[in-house]
């Protein structure tokens, strides 16, 4: 038995056949053994696995890279979006609730109501600091690329429901002295904000990285 139980796998004599896997059963095979956490089996999987030879554009590396960038851009800017979103409505709910309690001159906790608000508040803050910087960071890759920032984006699902959060964000948000504070008030550690230069940083990192292994430039 494995961790927590699994059922250990012998691959060693599997592994003499793994030339005759189809691409399906390939696949799947390398998917558990990603699942449990079987490192050097998935290597074989996928060092053992047949060669074919494509002929593409020599634009393709690039593409597939933008492309990516666009998935994961947009799939984080949702992540965000959502808990931008949440924490909104928890404040919303919170302040009005504060605000009738205060109508009706309850002190008892007051304090502690109050303080649940501004919390919840500096939350919104923060997370509408993170979207726009994430934005900006786009907003500056794009513009290196010579490539329209919206343009590889709204197709993609979820792009009005983000675009609509990130203007609301655009008037909440933290600016980048108040996201370091907001970190160092709810951190012991001396914690720095992530910047749209440092984001910008490894996007272009990111999009050299899926070029080259392209093998294209």
């Amino acid at each position: 038995m494995g961790p927590a139980g699994a059922m250990a796998v012998n691959t060693e004599t599997l592994a003499k056949h793994y030339n005759l896997l189809t691409a399906r059963e390939r696949l799947t095979l390398i998917e558990a053994a990603l699942n449990r956490d079987d490192e050097s089996e998935s290597n074989r999987l996928i060092y053992s696995a047949p060669k074919v030879s494509l002929h593409v554009p020599n634009y393709l590396g690039f593409t597939e890279a933008i492309e990516s960038a666009c998935f994961l851009y947009m799939l984080d800017q949702l992540n965000l979006a959502t808990c931008y979103r949440q924490a909104e409505g928890l404040h919303e709910t919170v302040a009005e609730r504060n605000f009738h309690e205060r109508t009706l001159r309850q002190k008892k906790d007051a304090a502690a109501r109050q303080a649940r608000e501004d919390r919840l508040c500096d939350l919104v803050r923060f997370l509408g600091y993170r979207i726009v910087t994430n934005a900006e960071a786009w907003q500056r890759l794009c513009a290196k690329l010579n490539l329209e920032p919206n343009g590889l984006l709204r197709h993609l699902p979820g792009y009005d429901m983000f675009q609509e959060a990130r203007r609301s964000a655009e008037m909440m948000a933290f600016n980048t002295d108040e996201a370091r504070q907001y970190l160092r008030r709810s951190s012991d550690k001396d914690c720095e904000p992530i910047t749209a230069e440092t984001l910008f940083a490894e996007w272009c990192g990111f999009i050299d990285h899926r070029t080259k292994w392209w093998g294209t430039e």
